[in-house]
């Protein structure tokens, strides 16, 4: 059973920036941090806390996965610049 302060279990699937997706991943983080000391002992588990619940299932899969797949493009990218500029530098006769 769920005390009044736990909401159940849900997945909701929204669009949004890595930018305010980090931020607030962040924000639940720091909740976590900051109040697990009141809540385990109240509750026994910090699974039935939401800020909880939402770093776990975001941490190890949306924002890692959008910071490696933001990081790989700009790797591309600065892959790509640096071909062209060494291309531009041998010149068409070298």
């Amino acid at each position: 059973m769920l005390s009044d302060s736990v909401s159940p279990y849900r997945v909701e699937y929204v669009n949004t920036s890595l930018w305010d997706l980090v931020n607030h991943f962040i924000e639940r983080t720091q909740e976590v941090q900051h109040t697990h000391d009141e809540w385990g002992p109240v509750h026994g588990t910090l699974s039935d806390m939401d800020a909880y619940r939402y770093c776990m299932t975001n941490g190890p899969s949306s924002v890692f996965a959008g910071y490696k797949d933001a990081m790989l493009a700009r790797t591309m990218k600065a892959i790509e610049a640096a071909q062209a500029v060494s291309r531009q530098s041998q010149g068409p006769g070298s």
